[in-house]
């Protein structure tokens, strides 16, 4: 994900300076030139990346408290970074002549925000479950597996709300990858850890459900 990222954001940025010099000859140029990155964004995803290289040390070195508190930071960069790119595209006009622009930069762009992000909440919730189960020792670790599979429902739900009801075009015309880690980690978890009536083998099953019907709303 880091490396398509930083290989196609120079083709993005390179295509924006393209058109503005385009506009500033007098030539006709789509509306969503000025609506593809903000500083909001750069900051934003710069304190997702920081917090990252600061976990990945405290990981190593087992300080599961801080681990989770630097992935709290890396997502509140990520997600706070993808806020940026919906909020600054809020007014691209449906009818636009910059289906080119809106494709090229979701595609690019926000899909990998949104690989990155749903795969740092699901490291967030695994970081949580180890620290208050082998750290703390306050909670077992079937339990806090599935406080944290709760969690992770309810975040499934929250966002298939906003991205369903709340957000509309272009927000989400190009959006294929959000549930995509999820389907991954929350499979290869009952793969590993099936037990046929057990709390959490109900708790992984449920989101799968829930991403399903999702999915299915979303192509209809």
């Amino acid at each position: 994900v880091f490396a398509l990222y930083d290989a196609f954001m120079p083709l993005v940025c390179g295509f924006r300076i393209g058109r503005r010099r385009h506009q500033d000859e007098g030539y006709q140029t789509g509306a969503f030139d000025k609506h593809l990155l903000t500083p909001l964004f750069y900051v934003s995803y710069s304190l997702a990346c920081v917090s990252s290289a600061v976990w990945v040390y405290v990981w190593t070195n087992e300080m599961l408290g801080l681990s989770v508190l630097f992935l709290l930071f890396v997502n509140i960069g990520l997600w706070g970074a993808i806020a940026a790119v919906f909020w600054k595209g809020r007014s691209v006009p449906e009818p636009c002549n910059c289906n080119f622009d809106v494709l090229s930069f979701h595609a690019l762009v926000v899909n990998g925000l949104f690989i990155y992000a749903t795969w740092v909440v699901v490291a967030l919730l695994i970081n949580l479950t180890a620290w208050v189960a082998y750290d703390l020792e306050t909670v077992s670790a079937e339990r806090m597996a599935t406080v944290s599979l709760a969690i992770l429902i309810c975040a499934v739900a929250l966002w298939s709300h906003v991205g369903r009801v709340v957000l509309s075009y272009p927000y989400t015309a190009y959006l294929f990858t959000d549930f995509a880690v999820l389907l991954w980690a929350l499979s290869w978890s009952l793969h590993r850890n099936y037990d046929g009536g057990s709390t959490n083998t109900i708790l992984t099953i449920a989101p799968l459900v829930l991403i399903g019907v999702c999915f299915i709303l979303y192509t209809c």
